[in-house]
């Protein structure tokens, strides 16, 4: 028998009701997940802005704190 050639399958089962049901909630709990991380980057981002645009002013008290940092 050549262990490379994988007989053929005699009928094609579909996943049960339940098994796509778990696989559409872990698809969920993927996108709620990935919204967060996206929400979590965005607030490092604002914080780290806010944070240069501190500095800047701590620096040259006669800058506005307006400018960000390139």
């Amino acid at each position: 028998m050549d262990l490379h050639v994988l007989p053929a399958p005699t009928c094609i089962k579909w996943p049960s009701s339940e098994v796509r049901t778990l696989v559409g909630s872990v698809l969920a709990l993927l996108e709620i997940a990935r919204l967060e991380v996206d929400r979590i980057m965005s607030l490092r981002r604002r914080v780290f802005v806010r944070a240069c645009a501190l500095l800047r002013v701590a620096i040259d008290p006669q800058t506005l704190g307006n400018q960000s940092c390139p």
